[in-house]
Order: C-alpha cells, then sequence, then structure tokens
C-alpha cells in the first residue's frame, strides 16, 4: 500500500498567533519560517502518532483487493470521495459508494464492502486507488499533540542550528517525546 497526499491541509493544527504568542514573539520578521515549523512539526507529530494530525485528501493505493477482511486507512478516517480499481483490460471502474461503509472511529480507518470486494480480475500492479479524507479537524487534535507540537517548535526556533555549543546534545526535547507519546497508534 502506498499513500501520498493529494490536497494538503488547509487548516494545520495550531496557528501563526498561537506560536507567536507562545513564543513572545511581537514581530513579522520570523513569520514565514514560523508556518514552515508549524507544518514540520505536524508532520513528527504524524509520525510520531501514527495519525493524520490535520483534514487532507489522501490517494491510497494497493495491489490488490484486501483478502477477507476491510481496508486499512490512515486514522482518522473522515469520509471517502471515491474507490476506483484497473481491471486486467486496463479499464478504471468507479466502485459505487453504496457498495461500501466505513467504520466511524476505528483506529486504522477501515472501509468494509457491503457484501464483497469486485471479483474482476485486476491489473497486476497499484489495482485499487482509494481517495479518502482522513484526519483530525484543527479543534479535535488532543491538547497533548498540539503541546508538542509547540515545544518542539520551541526548540527549533531557539537553536536554529543542529548543535548547541557547551550543552548536551538531545535530538528531541524529552517533553515533547512524552506528549506526542500519549494515545500512539501502535501499527503492526
Amino acid at each position: 500500500m502506498t499513500v501520498r497526499v493529494l490536497q494538503a491541509p488547509e487548516q494545520e493544527p495550531l496557528t501563526l498567533a498561537e506560536i507567536k504568542t507562545f513564543l513572545r514573539i511581537d514581530h513579522d520578521l520570523d513569520d514565514q519560517e514560523l508556518q514552515a515549523m508549524i507544518i514540520a512539526a505536524r508532520e513528527q507529530a504524524e509520525l510520531h502518532q501514527g495519525r493524520e494530525c490535520a483534514r487532507k485528501l489522501l490517494e491510497i493505493t494497493m495491489d490488490r483487493w484486501p483478502r477477507g477482511g476491510p481496508i486499512l486507512t490512515p486514522s482518522p478516517l473522515a469520509s471517502v470521495e471515491r474507490i476506483r480499481y484497473r481491471r486486467a483490460d486496463g479499464d478504471v471502474v468507479v466502485w459505487p459508494a453504496d457498495q461500501y461503509w466505513i467504520v466511524d472511529g476505528a483506529e486504522p480507518g477501515e472501509i468494509h464492502p457491503v457484501s464483497q470486494w469486485p471479483a474482476d480480475a485486476l491489473w497486476p500492479r497499484a489495482a485499487v486507488i482509494i481517495e479518502a479524507w482522513c484526519g483530525w479537524l484543527a479543534g479535535q487534535v488532543p491538547e497533548s499533540v498540539r503541546q508538542g507540537m509547540k515545544l518542539l517548535i520551541s526548540s527549533w526556533y531557539e537553536n536554529r542550528t543542529g548543535l548547541r555549543w557547551g550543552q548536551v546534545v538531545s535530538e528531541i526535547p524529552m517533553g515533547v517525546t512524552a506528549l506526542l507519546s500519549a494515545g500512539r497508534l501502535v501499527r503492526f
């Protein structure tokens, strides 16, 4: 399975104003850099959490239909735009929305067939393509994740190089690890 972003989040879990208040910044000179740090902190939180921390449209591609189970998607799964599949003859078929359903609140997200997955012979690779909205809306992001992002951004802003001379070097502040580990979704 491969996952790629088709449409980036329209809203990040943290706003520029929140970060500037948190860092006690009263000028606009670093706004562009801070905005980039917000995105990078969200991406780090997503990697650490195993969840999408901002709502975005994803394309999930699989070689075949699942055998005896649901399609598993990144969490949280909000909705499915469409499911397409390429038959062995090369024709692309849009699978009707009334032929599948999603499980609300499942982690990871689950898409189930109403009766069974299509029986058509499939193209050899990347035959099943799902377009789905996954991720929390800005107001749904747990406060521990938001606080972890703030601490990470604070560390990046205060230490703009990879090293601090005269201090013990560490990769990520311990408080960030603790905050982002709370509620972490473990994938097998």
